[in-house]
């Protein structure tokens, strides 16, 4: 039997057996043996997307995941955006503490601001300089 990757593009259950060889790094298992236990799903159609408690989990490691997010709310929002500013291309409902939070992270953020403020503004060029080319004029 081959392996056949799915370069990451599907979330599927897994059981490794006992006899299998593994190895555990840090944020990854290798084996030589899995049995998968469920069909393949494309990872942004997964369930996972409608739980609030791991899409934190998740937006907390990875800001941009929040593009997968099916149910936004301010929290995932603002997790999203602190590990990721520029994760604010990503947020249906933006509020001003978001943005700010956004900007303040990453200057570059400001891009994504809908409906900029001088004191946002003023925040993305007080955390990069360079920022000023995104100020709308």
């Amino acid at each position: 039997m081959r392996w056949a990757g799915l370069g990451y593009t599907h979330v599927c259950t897994v059981d490794i057996p006992r006899d299998a060889q593994t190895v555990i790094f840090p944020n990854k298992y290798r084996s030589d043996k899995i049995i998968i236990l469920d069909t393949p799903v494309h990872f942004m159609n997964h369930e996972m997307w409608k739980d609030d408690d791991i899409c934190k989990l998740i937006v907390h490691q990875n800001g941009s995941a929040l593009k997968y997010v099916k149910h936004q709310t301010e929290d995932i929002c603002k997790l999203a955006v602190k590990q990721l500013g520029t994760a604010l291309q990503y947020v249906k409902n933006q509020t001003d503490e978001i943005c700010k939070i956004a900007v303040q992270q990453n200057g570059y953020a400001l891009q994504y601001v809908k409906t900029p403020t001088v004191e946002i503004n003023e925040l993305a060029v007080k955390q990069n300089t360079n920022s000023w080319i995104c100020i709308p004029r």
